[in-house]
């Protein structure tokens, strides 16, 4: 691994750099400058692990330093003529944006080097050129839209704790704090941040499947890290294949309402026959749900008609099998927070307290985003203070909350546990809503996506739940839970874009 992936980016030193180089890398062709500088290069163009726009400012400073007309060595430090009118002389530190420090010894170099840098430098592009960059990377503007920028004024610090999460020699919390440390001055200095971003000042980090949308594009290990997260989340039972051709059948059913219920009744009543509960809930959702999909309808829909429509039924009888668990729709706040209000709610009340178990945000196909967060980002933070109030009762090793994201007619699923200092927003599944007739064929893939989130959920409940009574018997103490758990949503203040000047 090269210095600078190993060295957080306020710890880098050009003449740590060169000493790295010298070390590793004794019998190269190229001089250890030029190593340096191939290093920082590497990360600009990719930010591999989140530290590529450190890398290009770092880079540019050096630039700055070097990239002159005239340049000579002087008492063992570099002085620079003709860069500005008012520098010449450059001594040993250099003050960089993102508060790191170059220290050039010109006595660790035995050879002389260029001071033209402009073969290297051209090939690098900054942030206001972003060929050959992700566009994550180069500005992580995801809302273009928005007239204002929202710039962050005080971030919750990271936590001075001891635990750590590795995965073989690979250091996770140590390249997700980088990434926080960078993604806090953006949120200062730049505004209107990418989602990924907004969460990692919660200290939420989300582990998706696409690694092009996950934290993992940043830190890189993604494979390695999804394995062992899938370990959390076994235990979903299968789908027949019955329920599939069953399925398949109704799409070919004519699409009066009498019929499609008639058929949905012959399917359920078969699955009692066979005597496979899984099947047997699954069918009866298709009752309620297959004759609504059946049916004509506008293409406009505010959300409550969205909601009755397509999410109603489906997960009110998959939860409702569960005598464990409550369910709410429209608005009801959290127990963590009256603030937060998600559109449809999970708990259990064991011992006359309110648990919260999974939330569901919900976004229809005519819902544009506004307003501060995206219902990704709303997710993310209802499951930490979720999360937060569960770990009052049981210890962290046993604590899991779920999340379900509608936007449009896409799902997906999530499970949340804190591992370390951090809060890791798992990715459990993605599928799709039905939405004609001909969709429902799929609906067995839709089932298993969130019959994994009621299989998990009811390990969880049934944990709080002997975790309670065993307290209620004096046989357990209340969890004091861990004293770095993160509770601040960090405020934004709003200020208006810079005005685009137009081009002559």
């Amino acid at each position: 691994m090269s210095y600078f992936a190993r060295v957080r980016f306020n710890d880098w030193k050009v003449e740590d750099a060169i000493k790295y180089h010298k070390e590793k890398n004794p019998d190269a062709d190229k001089l250890p400058l030029q190593l340096v500088l191939d290093d920082l290069s590497h990360l600009a163009k990719g930010d591999h692990n989140g530290k590529g726009e450190a890398a290009w400012k770092f880079l540019s400073t050096m630039e700055d330093i070097l990239k002159a007309q005239s340049c000579q060595l002087t008492g063992g430090n570099i002085s620079v003529g003709n860069i500005s009118g008012s520098v010449g002389q450059i001594g040993n530190t250099i003050q960089v944006p993102e508060g790191s420090k170059i220290n050039v010894n010109m006595k660790d170099v035995e050879e002389p080097f260029p001071c033209d840098l402009s073969p290297i430098i051209s090939n690098i592009h900054s942030p206001k050129e972003p060929e050959g960059l992700d566009d994550s990377f180069v500005s992580d503007t995801y809302h273009p839209s928005r007239t204002n920028l929202h710039l962050y004024d005080l971030i919750e610090p990271w936590p001075s704790c001891t635990t750590n999460w590795m995965i073989g020699d690979f250091d996770v919390v140590s390249e997700l704090k980088t990434f926080w440390e960078v993604s806090s001055h953006l949120a200062m200095t730049q505004g209107n941040i990418s989602d990924t971003r907004i969460l990692a000042l919660h200290r939420i980090f989300p582990f998706l499947i696409n690694q092009k949308d996950s934290i993992t594009m940043y830190i890189d290990h993604h494979d390695e890290i999804l394995n062992e997260l899938k370990m959390l989340t076994f235990g979903c039972p299968l789908i027949s294949s019955d329920l599939i051709l069953w399925c398949h059948s109704l799409t070919t059913t004519t699409d009066k309402w009498a019929t499609m219920k008639k058929k949905c009744l012959d399917v359920m009543n078969l699955a009692y026959e066979k005597g496979n509960d899984t099947d047997i809930l699954a069918t009866n959702i298709l009752f309620n749900l297959a004759p609504r999909i059946a049916r004509k309808r506008d293409t406009y829909m505010i959300e409550d008609t969205f909601v009755h429509l397509y999410l109603d039924s489906l997960l009110d009888d998959l939860f409702s099998t569960e005598e464990i668990f409550y369910q709410s729709w429209a608005n009801s706040s959290l127990e963590s927070s009256t603030q937060m209000k998600p559109d449809w709610l999970n708990y259990i009340r064991p011992w006359h307290m309110k648990i919260d178990i999974t939330a569901c945000e919900v976004k229809p196909p005519s819902k544009q985003r506004n307003g501060e967060h995206s219902d990704f980002v709303k997710l993310g933070l209802e499951m930490r203070g979720m999360l937060n109030k569960m770990l009052d009762i049981i210890e962290v090793e046993d604590a899991m909350v779920f999340g379900i994201l509608v936007e449009g007619y896409h799902i997906t699923t999530y499970g949340m546990d804190l591992k370390a200092q951090v809060y890791r927003m798992i990715q459990l599944g993605s599928c799709n809503l039905m939405s004609h007739q001909s969709d429902l064929g799929a609906f067995p893939a839709l089932f298993h996506c969130l019959l994994q989130v009621k299989t998990l959920a009811v390990i969880v409940a049934n944990k709080i739940k002997v975790a309670q009574l065993e307290r209620a018997k004096g046989k357990r103490r209340n969890s004091a839970g861990p004293t770095w758990r993160s509770n601040d949503v960090m405020q934004t203040t709003k200020k208006k874009r810079p005005s685009q000047e137009l081009p002559n």
